[in-house]
């Protein structure tokens, strides 16, 4: 994905017709900023073709207006920067949808515009947009920077499993990651914690439970490049489709490198990962429970553990052992 340094360092992005990248839309919604009486900087600066809104006044005759996102503030000028037709605050913002022509935003609970783009470039105008409230998350997060030499990145993908977050195995994910921090946002959920609470970056599987990342494998997602992100209280992992391991490694490398540093250690009462980089025998003289394995045959639970069987899984999501026909 495209990314390109503003003056303050955060990722900025200008996109023209067609999903190109525009710098003159970018400089012109810089300009637009300082005139709103603005100092912040630009993260994203969307051309469209046209705005169907709600609850909001925009023209219905507008000519290629623009969505402009700082970290704090959102606007919807005309196409030259000189007039706007809407603006807001970014924390009031739901999410954004893919739609048959565009993309919508929902602005607040009751405002939205749907931004017609057309079908081609609604996937990359909502990671984009996803990508910049991650980034806008961060930016107004309060945290301290634990790496000043870290530039930001927008990474794509998959949450694989993990424990302490909203985020589910499966959900598609936009993840944020800056020296202030990770922000994850997902299908309506948001994961962000501080750079300072940040244990461990891993690439590879290790850490991913068995029964979850079977699952991702069963489904045919992409497993090119896993990260796994390792907190004091929580764990996340990613199956990336925006970066190979070598390249992913190069661009952290500030982040890991102060994670490197002494710290405070972890918080005794914190839950501890799993290592689970194959799976555990189970142990000697060990079945499947009676009740659990009346059940299996009923196809309403594992017949190995018992556990309750997730429908769209072939694997058990407690001890990973495939389910029985």
């Amino acid at each position: 994905m495209l990314l390109v340094a503003s003056m303050s360092g955060i990722p900025a992005v200008g996109v023209g017709a067609m999903g190109r990248p525009d710098e003159e839309i970018l400089a012109i919604a810089r300009k637009f900023v300082r005139q709103a009486g603005s100092s912040e900087p630009v993260l994203l600066a969307l051309a469209t073709g046209r705005v169907v809104s709600r609850d909001l006044r925009i023209p219905r005759l507008n000519a290629s207006p623009r969505f402009i996102v700082t970290p704090t503030r959102w606007w919807i000028a005309d196409k030259r920067g000189t007039t706007s037709y809407a603006r807001g605050a970014v924390k009031n913002i739901v999410g954004a949808f893919t739609t048959s022509d565009g993309v919508t935003v929902a602005l607040s609970e009751s405002k939205s515009a749907r931004f017609v783009l057309g079908a081609i470039n609604a996937d990359r105008a909502k990671s984009l947009i996803e990508s910049m409230l991650a980034h806008a998350r961060l930016c107004t997060s309060g945290f301290d920077t634990l790496a000043p030499a870290q530039q930001p990145l927008m990474l794509v993908g998959t949450h694989v499993g993990g424990y302490g977050t909203d985020l589910r195995p499966g959900e598609e994910c936009v993840v944020a990651v800056s020296g202030r921090g990770i922000c994850a946002t997902g299908t309506g959920s948001v994961l962000l914690k501080p750079a300072d609470r940040l244990r461990a970056i891993l690439l590879g599987g290790a850490g991913v439970t068995v029964p979850d990342l079977l699952n991702l494998l069963a489904a045919r997602r992409h497993l090119d490049c896993l990260v796994r992100f390792v907190f004091d209280d929580a764990e996340a992992a990613f199956s990336l489709t925006s970066d190979t391991p070598q390249r992913l490694y190069q661009d952290i490398s500030a982040l890991s490198a102060a994670l490197r540093s002494p710290s405070a250690p972890p918080s005794p009462e914190a839950p501890q990962p799993v290592p689970v980089a194959r799976g555990e025998a189970a142990p000697t003289g060990w079945t499947a429970p009676a009740a659990a394995s009346a059940a299996a045959s009923a196809g309403g639970f594992c017949g190995f553990c018992g556990t309750a069987k997730a429908p769209s899984h072939a694997y058990c999501t407690k001890c990973g052992k495939p389910y029985q026909a």
